[in-house]
């Protein structure tokens, strides 16, 4: 009875093989499910079997984790090195021998570079050098001290009109020297304003049809009633003391007289200089002076301390100064002119015939002064005492004679050695 509820499975309707892990199990007919229950003998023994999702078998199955890795076995420890054997007398020896061979090599070629270096350096030293060298002479050397300083007039005489008037004309220009008594302006009055000083005229304040107002007049005493002698009535000899009225004065007009212009004395002309504090201690009435104006650079102008200040002034840098009053004793050529710039030496002590160098021949090293002395085509440095630097000039106390040649150009190149081959440049 059981056979003939089974439905004929045609080769065609046979299940896709089911997902790894589950037995394969035939798949039946729908109608033959429908239509014939199960009997005892189909459920016997048989658990019941989930219907397969085809898109759900065609599924990857998840990856599965790596099995986590094996540490690596311990190394095994080296085995400990033999003990070293030691070294006979012989080996020692000849070690010994060994290493005093390779320092004997070693000194060789140290000695073999320091001789090439030696070479080299003497053969490149051996180019002469091109220098210019000068005889060392005697001459005068001075120790001075130099300040700044403005040029002054002896006197200056301001020129005021005498009465009240009018410019007719002025008779004289800016920087007109005069002599005493000359007329400068002539007045509407017919009047004539003169000067009492020889000079030059400086600071014309006036001009030709301008008013003046003269000089201030005198007091004038005014009595207000005369005095009178009156006889005694009691004796007809004796009078009695004159009474005698009190004076007034008329109120005296006070006028501001017209500066008309000024006349410079420049006989004689002065430089006042600022002397640093730290200096003025040298400085002594009398010494002489050389000065330079910035308007006449190549000139010289000599002069003479006659004055030294007492009182300080403060300089545009902020230091102290003293003023020094220089009298001008000789400006051959000049045209001195009040406010000009002046720079000033003034000499402290003089040595004449002392030996001396150009400061462009000396060189330091070591804290030493040293000239390079050109003899043969060689110039050797020499060390040198210095004494007074004066201009351009140092004093030579020791170290070179008088004729000797000195380099004065090219010492630059002469640096770092005490002897070398020169082509000398006479000057």
């Amino acid at each position: 009875m059981a056979d003939e509820f089974k439905a004929p499975i045609e080769p065609e309707q046979q299940t896709e093989q089911a997902p790894t892990g589950l037995p394969e199990q035939p798949v039946q007919d729908e109608f033959s499910i429908a239509d014939s229950p199960p009997t005892a003998a189909d459920t016997a023994g048989n658990e019941e079997i989930p219907l397969v999702d085809k898109a759900a078998s065609k599924e990857k199955p998840p990856k599965q984790p790596k099995p986590p890795k094996q540490p690596k076995p311990p190394k095994e420890p080296k085995p400990p090195r033999p003990p070293k054997t030691p070294k006979t007398a012989k080996e020692k020896a000849k070690q010994k021998a060994l290493m005093k061979k390779i320092s004997m090599i070693a000194a060789i070629v140290l000695l073999l570079a320091a001789a090439g270096f030696g070479a080299w350096y003497y053969l490149i030293r051996s180019v002469p050098v091109n220098v210019t060298a000068t005889l060392v002479l005697r001459g005068t050397v001075r120790d001075v001290v130099n300040a700044t300083g403005k040029v002054e007039a002896n006197q200056m005489v301001p020129i005021y009109a005498v009465q009240d008037d009018r410019v007719s004309e002025v008779l004289v220009k800016e920087g007109d020297s005069v002599i005493s008594g000359q007329n400068l302006v002539k007045l509407d009055g017919g009047g004539f304003v003169t000067t009492s000083i020889a000079g030059k005229v400086t600071n014309i304040a006036v001009q030709a049809g301008d008013k003046v107002v003269g000089t201030i007049q005198p007091l004038t005493a005014v009595p207000t009633t005369p005095s009178t002698t009156t006889p005694s009535t009691t004796n007809p000899t004796a009078t009695t003391p004159a009474t005698t009225a009190p004076t007034t004065t008329t109120p005296q007009i006070t006028k501001t007289p017209t500066l008309l212009m000024t006349v410079a004395n420049m006989d004689p002309t002065y430089v006042v200089a600022n002397v640093d504090e730290t200096d003025i201690s040298k400085i002594k009435i009398g010494q002489k002076t050389e000065m330079t104006l910035d308007a006449y650079p190549n000139k010289i102008i000599r002069g003479d301390v006659t004055e030294i200040g007492l009182v300080a002034t403060a300089t545009q840098t902020g230091g102290t100064a003293f003023p020094v009053k220089i009298r001008v004793t000789e400006a051959k050529d000049i045209d001195l002119r009040i406010g000009m710039s002046a720079d000033t030496d003034i000499v402290i002590r003089t040595r004449d015939d002392a030996l001396r160098v150009p400061v462009t021949a000396v060189t330091t090293d070591g804290g030493k002064d040293a000239v390079y002395v050109v003899k043969n085509n060689s110039a050797e440095k020499t060390t040198i005492k210095i004494g007074l630097l004066s201009g351009d000039y140092y004093e030579v106390l020791a170290g070179i004679n008088e004729g000797e040649e000195v380099v004065v150009k090219g010492i630059d190149k002469l640096k770092g050695v005490s002897k070398a081959d020169v082509k000398v440049t006479r000057r």
